[in-house]
């Protein structure tokens, strides 16, 4: 009960502390609009938000809006409050998200030595027709400059990974196109262009075929939760968890994820549910540790 308790102070402690300050639109797209005096007046990049104001995004419109020490993004449309995204950052920021997408990096790379050897779209090499290969003017292919980025990421070379994975869609044809697309999705995640991150994974829809399914349901999913796009990110989770594609690690971070997805949309009963798988699925992991840390908070 005390660590519950202390907890809950923190997370508490921190909404407070962020939600006391008003906030600032640092970048807008699309139809953003600002609740004042009863009244919606469109927000633009400088504006004040007070800590209790409310933020009406338009279909396909982005938002950024920072205090100095948080950064609220949001990505889909609806209504806002922002004392209630301020609350949800920290419970967020709690769970460790950040960390997760740099964590996934490992087994993303793991296969980087041999990406554009063994495999062809997911099709073991000696089983894939032979044709023409799309060339970059630097001489690489497609899959030759997916492996170059691959090895980047794992260097923490983001940007840079980030370029190499476009060079390598720029010159895709349709069969390599959607995993060079993923990976700059990927890429710019963990730059935090999340706008750009959420349009580059949402390109191709998510293929349980494709050796890349788990990262980029996850990612995305990962994604929409930091950006309070909670339905979205369960419409995602739902059928990736009940279709038996997900194991181990990301089992768990799926239920992680699932579990924040509805304690945002204020799902006491599955958030926990979910969660508790989490904490219980690999004791001791960076994973479970979030989830427990959610739950000790509720």
């Amino acid at each position: 009960m005390r660590v519950r308790t202390f907890a809950v102070m923190l997370i508490i402690a921190a909404a407070a502390f962020a939600g006391a300050q008003s906030f600032t639109a640092d970048y807008v797209q699309g139809t953003v609009n600002l609740q004042q005096n009863g009244s919606w007046y469109d927000l633009s990049i400088g504006d004040n938000i007070p800590s209790n104001g409310m933020i009406k995004l338009g279909a396909g419109a982005y938002a950024e809006l920072s205090n100095g020490s948080v950064t609220i993004k949001l990505s889909r449309p609806g209504t806002y409050q922002m004392a209630a995204l301020v609350r949800a950052n920290a419970t967020n920021s709690s769970a460790g998200l950040g960390s997760i997408l740099t964590n996934r990096i490992e087994a993303l790379t793991k296969g980087s030595e041999s990406h554009g050897s063994t495999s062809v779209g997911g099709v073991r090499a000696a089983e894939a027709q032979s044709g023409p290969q799309t060339v970059w003017a630097g001489g690489d292919n497609s899959d030759e400059l997916i492996k170059q980025g691959l090895t980047l990421l794992k260097q923490g070379s983001y940007n840079e990974a980030f370029y190499r994975f476009k060079d390598a869609y720029d010159n895709a044809d349709s069969s390599m196109a959607p995993e060079a697309r993923f990976y700059m999705g990927y890429a710019a995640s963990l730059k935090n262009d999340t706008r750009n991150a959420i349009n580059y994974l949402t390109s191709y829809k998510p293929d349980p075929a494709k050796d890349y399914y788990s990262a980029q349901v996850l990612t995305l999913a990962q994604l929409y939760v930091q950006t309070f796009a909670y339905k979205d990110a369960l419409d995602l989770l739902v059928p990736y968890l009940g279709g038996g594609a997900a194991s181990g690690s990301d089992l768990q971070t799926g239920y992680l994820l699932q579990g924040l997805a509805y304690r945002g949309l204020s799902d006491a009963a599955n958030a926990k549910a979910a969660l508790t798988k989490a904490r219980d699925l690999i004791p001791g992991s960076p994973e479970g540790a979030a989830a427990a840390k959610v739950l000790s908070g509720m």
